[in-house]
């Protein structure tokens, strides 16, 4: 497949915060304090022990469907028992504990829930 792959966290967590906390106290020095909180809040909720993310349109062009809402995904994977998070890589990116198996089994129940609505 491909490899080496960094498996550690690749952000301190703590400094993250910390910065984030700065930033916001002093929002006025920055003119882009928009982007800037942005980004440091992305990578602030990433899952920090999954190195790999999972990209919903690489999902759906193998199987041929139309890619579901992130945010109708990332329920499934939550109601599953699993955690999942943005990349700060790119928002259309997930990063998830869930097991490929599990990823998949959501992916089928989504292309029958399509071909369902569309037999309706």
């Amino acid at each position: 497949m491909g490899g080496p792959i960094w498996s550690a966290p690749i952000h301190d967590q703590d400094w993250v915060t910390s910065i984030l906390a700065d930033v916001k106290s002093m929002q006025d020095r920055y003119p882009a304090y928009a982007r800037i909180s942005a980004a440091l809040t992305n990578v602030s909720k990433e899952l920090p022990d999954v190195p790999l993310f999972v990209s919903l349109h690489s999902l759906c062009a193998t199987l041929k469907c139309t890619s579901p809402l992130a945010v109708i995904f990332r329920s499934a994977v939550i109601n599953a028992g699993y955690h999942i998070s943005r990349t700060r890589v790119n928002p259309l990116e997930l990063k998830s504990d869930a097991p490929m198996d599990v990823i998949w089994d959501i992916m089928r129940c989504w292309v029958w829930s399509c071909l369902h609505v569309k037999a309706n």
